[in-house]
């Protein structure tokens, strides 16, 4: 597997994004810790972009528990998704009041 062409190639696809988001992260740091932008937007940008990827997963947990309540009793699956839902929605809340205390 080591040797396989694609392999190889996709552990230098991975190396190089690796090398490209260390030098984002320097970048962010050395423009907050000089003040070009404001402290803590790398902090907000972290947290948008996690609101971002709740959201779309409890859009998906929705449009899955839409499926199983139109197609059946699945009353186990049902209270999985309901109560990871309701994880998923508790965390976008708390990141949202995060955000929005922020901009205040």
């Amino acid at each position: 597997m080591e040797d396989d062409p694609e392999w190889v190639e996709v552990a230098d696809q991975v190396a190089y994004l690796s090398r490209t988001m260390d030098e984002v992260l320097v970048w962010m740091h050395e423009a907050e810790r000089s003040g070009l932008v404001p402290s803590g937007l790398r902090s907000r940008s972290r947290d948008i972009s996690e609101l971002n990827r709740i959201l779309a997963h409890i859009k998906a947990l929705r449009e899955t528990l839409g499926l199983v309540e139109s197609n059946g009793n699945m009353e186990s699956v049902r209270k999985v998704l309901i109560e990871s839902l309701s994880d998923m929605e508790t965390k976008a809340a708390g990141l949202r009041n995060r955000l929005t205390h922020e901009e205040a």
